[in-house]
């Protein structure tokens, strides 16, 4: 017995000097600069579904869209020193954390491409909120106290001394924010462009629903034992396929068939949500015994509003001129929200002539930017990111 423990001992000793040994490589003092791979030593299931999530590729350096976009707008995220209008670029307060708590834009440095990554969350004491006591705004990691000296943990007790002998820096109980909504809103609720516009709004939706879940109820289920950090969303056709119920009702009446597609949005905040250039459209069509197409209440592809408008859902934003922009950090003011409200239901109606139909079909077709943006930044965006996935379908065969 004696011997176990003195081995027991031994590999504890050994595994601490290893983590200390491996802290020292980013930061003995700052939290903010470990890296997720330190984590991933123990947490090594934790760790692969973070390195599969957005939030471990939220950088300018590793996420195509916003890469695109920081280009266009900042410049070179491997140059230190860069502004916009003379200021710290806001959007990397969400969107590279570590990297804004030392006032850095040289993102290949320290563990600052890693994004959101593990310390990020995990030394989030309290939420500020994102509204100043002057009426300003706090952007991302601005919004939260966040601790220097401990990491936060999602359990209501503190770690034994010997389970804290593996980490680099010591773990303090707080479920009040790592389990609930609060850890989620400094990024989430709501951004704001120079111009006074709102743009991302999806927490601000969440808190105007009132809804009895909080995010992690989606984006963070429990499995077992575990929390799942995939954190899947947009980017996640199965998430997608959770979004939306698509039904179909029809009735023949004499040479034509009255059609109502009937849309309800599972989600507790808008559908689309997030940046403005996601959007979705309702495709209705109608097929004969041959698959060939006899009703389309789309004339082109990407669909054109004019055709159908009440099939469309998107932020529309538009510049002084009033003309819809690429980009909506540039925009002056919106033209039209006709997104799904969280948990709306809607009703369109549509009468498609009857005459050797063998088949209706309504699918919701989501996409993760608008032709205007791939358009101006494209080159840069292939595969999923511009191609369609399908959210919710429903037939119906005659």
């Amino acid at each position: 017995m004696l011997h176990r423990t003195l081995f027991s001992l031994l590999l504890l000793l050994t595994a601490s000097s290893s983590h200390a040994a491996e802290q020292n490589t980013f930061s003995a003092t700052s939290p903010h600069h470990l890296s997720a791979e330190t984590c991933g030593t123990c947490h090594k299931q934790i760790f692969e579904q973070w390195k599969g999530s957005m939030h471990s590729q939220s950088s300018p350096l590793k996420d195509p869209i916003f890469a695109e976009a920081y280009k266009h707008v900042i410049g070179d995220a491997t140059q230190e020193g860069l502004t916009k209008n003379g200021q710290y670029p806001v959007c990397l307060n969400c969107h590279a954390p570590n990297a804004a708590k030392d006032l850095k834009t040289k993102i290949d440095a320290q563990n600052y491409h890693e994004g959101v990554n593990c310390v990020v969350c995990h030394t989030l004491k309290d939420y500020k909120g994102t509204q100043t006591e002057k009426g300003g705004l706090r952007f991302g990691i601005q919004a939260y106290e966040v601790a220097t000296d401990r990491l936060q943990g999602p359990s209501g007790r503190y770690l034994s001394p010997e389970a804290n002998a593996f980490h680099p820096f010591q773990m303090e109980p707080n479920q009040l924010m790592l389990r609930t909504s609060r850890v989620c809103m400094g990024c989430h609720e709501q951004f704001i462009n120079e111009k006074g516009v709102p743009m991302c709004q999806t927490g601000m939706e969440y808190s105007d629903m009132n809804a009895p879940v909080t995010c992690q109820s989606c984006h963070m289920p429990k499995v077992g034992e575990s929390t799942d950090h995939s954190m899947l969303g947009g980017h996640s056709e199965g998430m997608l396929k959770r979004a939306i119920v698509v039904s179909l009702k029809t009735k023949t009446e004499g040479e034509m068939i009255k059609t109502t597609v009937r849309l309800q949005n599972m989600l507790p905040h808008r559908f689309p949500t997030g940046v403005p250039f996601r959007n979705v459209y309702m495709k209705l069509t109608a097929y004969d015994k041959q698959d060939r197409l006899l009703f389309n209440n789309f004339k082109t592809f990407p669909p054109e509003a004019k055709d159908d408008p009440k099939a469309m859902f998107m932020y529309n934003l538009a510049d002084e001129t009033g003309k819809t922009v690429a980009l909506p950090f540039s925009a002056s003011e919106m033209l039209s929200d006709t997104r799904f409200k969280a948990s709306e239901l809607r009703e369109l109606e549509y009468n498609i002539p009857a005459k050797d139909v063998a088949v209706i079909r309504a699918e919701v077709i989501y996409h993760l930017l608008t032709p205007e943006f791939v358009e101006k930044l494209g080159s840069g965006l292939t595969g999923d990111l511009t191609s369609p996935a399908v959210a919710g379908i429903a037939e119906v065969k005659f």
